[in-house]
């Protein structure tokens, strides 16, 4: 597991955290964005939209503690 924020309230593009977790590597923003997209239908992100609706966001849901 890598961690990439302490801050629970901030909110990530898929392409953010593609960058931080695989780098530049060929589909990492696609692979990305299913593994966001997974966790948000588990409940465990919220999905947040820019105010043009053009982006989207991804939150955590609930501060969550690694053991």
């Amino acid at each position: 597991m890598k961690v990439v924020s302490g801050d629970p309230r901030r909110s990530w593009s898929a392409g953010e955290v593609g960058r931080l977790l695989e780098g530049e590597i060929k589909g990492a923003n696609r692979r990305t964005r299913c593994l966001l997209d997974n966790l948000y239908k588990q409940s465990a992100l919220e999905k947040v939209y820019s105010a043009d609706g053009k982006r989207t966001y991804y939150r955590l849901a609930a501060t969550w503690e690694a053991t």
